[in-house]
């Protein structure tokens, strides 16, 4: 069965891209490994474990976790649909972002406009 995920990625050449792929220690565009910058309260051993998967496919913001499509709904209906959301959909401001353990893996989170990404993500 297919499975299906809406990721969201910088452009390659943006300062948050090049910043993901040395929070990363890889660049997967040019297949270039770089050097992690060091973030508090995680060693640096600690930070490879933690970004060894993510390291492969590159920095991303998962939107929606991978899901199946409903019986007699297309991948063709389903591309159609999010690009009609994606011209509706209206712009998050966000300010301040954090690193954060999240199981396994690191992410970056914010501890503001929660209600506004929580309605995004609803719709």
């Amino acid at each position: 069965m297919t499975r299906y995920a809406l990721y969201f990625a910088p452009d390659d050449d943006s300062p948050w891209w090049q910043a993901g792929c040395h929070w990363l220690g890889r660049d997967p565009s040019s297949e270039q490994h770089l050097s992690q910058n060091l973030i508090a309260g995680i060693t640096p051993n600690q930070l490879a474990d933690l970004t060894q998967n993510a390291r492969r496919y590159g920095f991303h913001a998962t939107l929606k976790a991978p899901f199946s499509l409903a019986l007699g709904v297309s991948e063709g209906d389903l591309v159609q649909h999010v690009a009609q959301f994606c011209q509706q959909a209206i712009a998050l401001s966000i300010v301040t972002l954090s690193v954060q353990k999240l199981g396994d893996f690191l992410a970056l989170q914010t501890a503001t406009n929660r209600s506004a990404i929580a309605a995004l993500a609803q719709d």
